[in-house]
């Protein structure tokens, strides 16, 4: 599982090299095409979708080596081994819906960022907030309250503002993934994003996995060293005795590297 989201997260940095490559120095002119686009919303939930499955996949491994070092009979570890592939499914469909959600036309006012209008219209520029909105329909309609301001309403209300004699006014919404030109999750919100709440949860998400990461390596290298106390007793006498040791000096090195690579990872 881990391979998969290593994967996902290296087909995300090809393809994101790849757009660099093919837009160049039209990039600032194709900027809003590009944030607005689909291969643009497809990036961020390949992204998002491998980072997820990585850090999930990485703690149900930790508290499955924890459970298989407490509680090491043979017939509870093939049991648990049997069950891996239930796990396996809850884990992609959790990081997908991670993923995914943010695009959903249901909750567009938790996640949309903004309009983008033809560049004829010259009335808004670039990309355009609700607070935007707002001044502009408060100045034309009259005032409106901002809460029942939705995505759908402000459509409504400015198609109501022109009329289509010289054509359709063609607006695009900038997604949750087009705050920026890699199409990244957005993790840096303020207080007045609507998106507030999900990045939190997220982030939360993600550092109780971490938590967890750190507590069940740091069981497996007390558990460790417990048993290796009792072993290096027993051996202290025996040939073998500077190689065993060796060896336990190299596993707590590699615990050590695992907990370090996973916060660095993490942050």
């Amino acid at each position: 599982m881990i391979c998969i989201g290593d994967l996902f997260t290296g087909l995300y940095l090809l393809t994101i090299a790849t757009v660099d490559r093919i837009f160049g120095v039209e990039y600032c002119r194709r900027q809003l095409t590009w944030l607005t686009s689909s291969p643009c919303a497809a990036l961020g939930i390949i992204n998002m979708f491998g980072a997820t499955v990585s850090i999930l996949s990485m703690t149900y491994l930790s508290l499955f080596r924890v459970y298989s070092i407490r509680h090491g009979r043979i017939e509870i570890v093939q049991n648990l081994i049997l069950k891996n592939n239930l796990c396996v499914g809850v884990i992609v469909l959790c990081s997908f819906l991670i993923a995914y959600i943010p695009l959903i036309d249901s909750f567009e006012n938790f996640f949309v960022n903004g309009l983008t209008y033809d560049k004829n219209f010259r009335l808004f520029i670039s990309i355009v907030n609700k607070e935007k909105h707002l001044d502009v329909i408060n100045s034309y309609f009259g005032k409106i309250k901002e809460r029942l301001l939705t995505w759908k309403t402000i459509n409504m209300l400015i198609d109501l503002m022109f009329s289509n004699d010289y054509g359709e006014l063609k607006k695009k919404k900038v997604h949750f993934y087009g705050n920026e030109g890699v199409c990244l999750f957005k993790y840096f919100v303020k207080n007045s994003d609507p998106q507030l709440k999900f990045v939190w949860m997220t982030l939360t998400i993600k550092a109780s996995c971490f938590l967890c990461i750190t507590f069940c390596y740091s069981l497996i290298n007390i558990g460790s060293k417990r048993i290796n106390r009792k072993v290096s007793k027993m051996m202290a006498r025996g040939p073998n005795a500077n190689l065993h040791d060796k060896r336990n000096k190299r596993l707590q090195r590699n615990i050590t590297l695992i907990i370090i690579t996973d916060f660095l990872c993490w942050i």
